[in-house]
This record gives C-alpha cells, sequence and structure tokens, in this order.
C-alpha cells in the first residue's frame, strides 16, 4: 500500500542535507552532521529548521549582537523556511514551496 499523509505527520530530525546545484556537484553546506527539525502536519503544513553543528558565535552573549562578519556568518550556517507540501506518486514525497517572499525554492525531500 502506498505511503499517506498521515504516514509523514509529526516530528522528524533531520539525518543528512545534500544540496546538488545544477551542475550536479553536490555538496553538504551545513556540514556531515547538521542539527535539524522538520515538522508536518495534517493539514499540509510543514516547518524546517537546519544549522550547522559547529554554527557561528557571537562574541556577545546577544541574539541581536555580534560584528557584521558573525551575523553573516551565523546566518549561512542556518536555514529556516515554512510552508505547504504535498504528498506525489506512491513514495513519501513532499514539495516545499517556502512561503517567505523571495524564497521561491521548491525542495523535494525523498
Amino acid at each position: 500500500m502506498p505511503p499517506t499523509t498521515a504516514d509523514l505527520v509529526g516530528n522528524w530530525r533531520l539525518l543528512s542535507y545534500v544540496y546538488t546545484p545544477d551542475d550536479g556537484d553536490e555538496f553538504l553546506p551545513y556540514g556531515e552532521d547538521p542539527a535539524g527539525l522538520l515538522t508536518y502536519t495534517a493539514d499540509g503544513y510543514m516547518q524546517v529548521s537546519i544549522a550547522a553543528r559547529d554554527r557561528a558565535t557571537y562574541d556577545a552573549n546577544d541574539l541581536q549582537g555580534g560584528t557584521v562578519e558573525q551575523q553573516a556568518a551565523a546566518a549561512r550556517s542556518y536555514l529556516a523556511y515554512a510552508g505547504r507540501y504535498e504528498m506525489r506518486g506512491d513514495r513519501v514525497l513532499a514539495a516545499h514551496r517556502a512561503d517567505q517572499p523571495a524564497a521561491g525554492l521548491e525542495r523535494h525531500h525523498p
């Protein structure tokens, strides 16, 4: 029997994140062991947050602090988005379209 949305609903720990650009040269933007959590709801919404385990920190213990360079390094080592998902075919395959402006990305997850 093919998987259903009910099989996907819940919280999932990210095991890996591999980026494959159009040239096909895969790489791991968040390292070999990224930290991440994905949540899928029964009504078709999802959220994901991914961070490199060695994510850059600020000199000060202040979320709005840090130098411009520290802020840029922290931003490069973290990704979060939310939006709708759908099941496709007989596999657990979700197409994510980020709802945030300017994202415009479709992500496929086996």
